[in-house]
């Protein structure tokens, strides 16, 4: 059985970037209570940054990264089933997490 090539699956994990933003946040308790994993916590949120520049820098931003992936991505034929997966999984996650900030927000 042959496996996907390296730059399918780079891009399929690339997309989980999307969710891992709002991730990051729900670590703030943890690192407020154990201040000496701060390195950590700063390493993890590296990753992120060039997503958080784009979201910043561009009116709805948010709006623009969704949409980009979902019609750009997701609704591509061209783009192998592998790598479409894993982003429209990457959205729904990210579409959860935003909601539980809020509802948590809220609360």
């Amino acid at each position: 059985m042959q496996g996907l090539p390296l730059w399918q699956r780079l891009l399929a994990v690339a997309a989980y970037l999307l969710p891992w933003r709002h991730g990051v946040a729900f670590g703030g308790g943890l690192n407020r209570a154990f201040p000496a994993l701060d390195p950590l916590f700063n390493a993890l949120a590296l990753p992120v940054f060039p997503l958080v520049a784009v979201e910043n820098l561009l009116p709805f931003g948010g709006l623009l990264v969704f949409l980009g992936l979902f019609l750009g991505v997701v609704r591509n034929d061209r783009v192998p089933y592998a790598i479409r997966f894993n982003v429209l999984q990457a959205i729904l996650l990210d579409i959860v997490l935003v909601l539980i900030t809020l509802v948590l927000g809220l609360v």
